[in-house]
């Protein structure tokens, strides 16, 4: 268990925390009631104004003529008619009145004039991020892009967002919209974006976005826009992935780029914390990992995908220990399968029935068998993050302490810092993995799409070329344009799995302009580890779409190579060597290098 990782998401730094107003008020305070208090200042002014009149004229003016002095008051018209020394409530007034009218002008002009002030400013932008949505997704975006110094266009629904402010105090371009609008997305000049990010928190209202942004760029002739959708139900993003619906050959202006963030931080939180690796594969007996997952949830489900592909990758035949729990876990389990059968194929799996809130939960006579712990790492997936925190520290308690327990998160709460720092202090396998905070980088939504699977393809073609292998009669060494889908969507698949591949690997994929990064040459050690990875990934996916093993036949989805690789004639690991050998080319074609993982 790699638990040398750097411990994610206790970083504060940066947050997009409402402000401006009085420096002698809370700013949320003043945020959200800053018009119901400048109300109240106005009333007081009235008062005081009307009570120190009243005072001073005593009876030379009716009720009505003391209540228009007041209200001069405001513009500086009645300050002065009064003579001679002035009472505490008139002199106050003629201070307080002036000042409070002068402010609530300035606010007023500015809320006006500010959105004509940031079309003003689009005029001049291009080459610029545009995001869609000022949640707790599209902030931590937003916030990202923009320490990278990258030119970032917000769309917001609602003035009242509390991130608003933050971000047009940091001199973000903010719109007030609907970015389901075309008018608001032609506004914010998509035309000459870099990309569009559309991560609100409803699947619909993001797909709606993305054909929006498409049928804007179809007949445009300009370099590609990266859309970056965002999509949270789990069966929709993998059919995604794998069938790019909106990227069409009638337009070469638009690539969708659909994320998970539940996917993503699997993926994350596997590579910071690997239950297992390669450097473990010859799997002693007596060492055979045991995770146990708690909460199958979206994320939950997104981790025992990863868990089990990645099982499968490097342990083709061997089967993981895998516990789930859960208070339906029973039928989660059954619905996992069925959508994923990979699950069941790479893991024993033992489901436990199990309310979290349960006095059968606390006593947790599940972790154990034969009066010792049964498992090697827990993964605490559970919805509610206060639950999952007290569980980690309630089932922390009865275990030994070399069992690490990693706790995702939604939220940057204050208790999992205190809860890391205890860890670290007391040397307590505890680690706190916030999910938002780690999936939403700029990098993370950098993963391969269709470019890199037609770049893939591409070179594979020249590699075969270079070696006289190629053939009319094998319809896989068509242009991509020619190929059937169901060969289209093997390569998405193929192409998908680079980066986890690589990152079992000990190698990330990155932009090439990311900082402080060098590309990785990879050695002949690397490539040989790669290849049989790529290979064992290959017969996971080829088997997941119904191929079998026997005579070459691509109508029949037959094909000799789906044996594990010690099986693999030479013939086959040679290509397959001479494959990985081109895939940093591939890589680099669309933007991206390898380089040396970082955790």
């Amino acid at each position: 268990m790699g638990t040398s990782g750097k411990s994610p998401g206790t970083s504060g730094k940066g947050d997009p925390r409402p402000g401006g107003g009085l420096d002698w008020l809370p700013s949320t305070l003043w945020q959200e009631y800053q018009w119901f208090i400048i109300a109240g200042i106005w009333l007081v002014a009235l008062i005081l104004g009307y009570a120190g009149f009243d005072h001073h004229l005593r009876g030379e003016a009716s009720p009505l003529r003391i209540f228009y002095l007041t209200l001069q008051l405001f513009v500086l018209e009645s300050g002065d008619v009064v003579k001679g020394d002035l009472v505490w409530q008139l002199e106050t007034a003629r201070l307080l009145a002036p000042a409070v009218a002068m402010y609530t002008a300035i606010k007023a002009l500015a809320t006006i004039f500010y959105e004509q002030l940031q079309l003003i400013r689009l005029r001049f932008v291009n080459d610029h991020i545009v995001i869609c949505g000022l949640g707790r997704m599209g902030s931590l975006l937003a916030e990202a892009y923009s320490e990278q110094d990258e030119q970032v266009v917000v769309i917001e629904k609602y003035r009242d967002n509390e991130n608003l402010r933050a971000f047009r105090d940091r001199g973000i371009i903010t719109l007030i919209g609907d970015s389901m609008d075309p008018v608001v997305l032609r506004r914010a000049k998509i035309d000459v974006a870099k990309a569009i990010i559309a991560g609100t928190g409803d699947d619909s209202l993001n797909a709606e976005v993305a054909w929006q942004a498409r049928d804007i760029l179809i007949n445009v002739r300009r370099k590609p826009l990266t859309c970056y959708m965002h999509i949270a139900g789990n069966p929709i993003f993998d059919l995604l992935k794998e069938h790019p619906v909106m990227t069409s050959e009638d337009t070469e202006s638009f690539v969708l780029c659909p994320f998970n963030i539940h996917s993503k931080g699997a993926q994350l939180i596997l590579d910071t914390y690997p239950p297992f690796g390669w450097e473990t594969k010859e799997l002693p007996g007596d060492k055979h990992p045991s995770v146990m997952i708690l909460g199958l949830g979206k994320f939950g489900q997104a981790l025992a995908m990863e868990m089990s592909t990645r099982w499968r990758i490097l342990f083709p035949y061997k089967k993981l220990k895998l516990y789930v729990v859960d208070k339906v876990a029973s039928v989660q389990v059954e619905m996992l399968k069925h959508r994923y059968p990979l699950v069941g194929e790479a893991c024993d799996l033992e489901v436990i029935n199990c309310d979290f809130e349960s006095e059968e939960f606390q006593q947790a006579d599940f972790l154990f068998e034969n009066g010792r712990t049964r498992i090697s790492s827990m993964f605490i997936c559970i919805d509610n993050d206060m639950l999952g925190l007290l569980s980690a520290l309630a089932l922390h308690k009865k275990m030994e302490d070399d069992v690490p327990i990693i706790i995702r998160t939604n939220e940057d709460m204050g208790l999992t810092r205190l809860i890391n720092a205890a860890s670290v202090r007391e040397n307590k396998n505890l680690y706190p993995f916030e999910l938002l905070r780690e999936s939403c980088k700029p990098e993370m939504l950098g993963h391969l799409n269709e470019k890199l699977a037609i770049s893939l393809h591409e070179s594979w073609l020249a590699q075969m070329d270079a070696a006289n292998e190629s053939t009319t009669a094998d319809v896989t060494m068509n242009p991509w344009r020619e190929l059937p889908e169901v060969t289209r969507s093997s390569n998405r698949q193929q192409a998908y799995a680079v980066p986890r591949i690589l990152s079992i690997a000990g190698f990330q994929v990155v932009p090439v302009d990311t900082p402080n990064r060098q590309k990785a040459v990879l050695s002949d050690e690397d490539i040989e580890k790669i290849a049989e990875l790529d290979h064992e990934q290959m017969v996971v996916n080829r088997k997941l779409d119904g191929w079998k093993h026997g005579n070459r036949d691509h109508d029949k989805k037959t094909s000799p190579t789906l044996v594990e690789w010690d099986k693999l004639d030479s013939v086959g690991q040679g290509k397959s060597r001479t494959w990985v050998r081109h895939i940093p080319d591939a890589v680099a074609k669309v933007g991206f290098m390898i380089c040396k993982r970082d955790w």
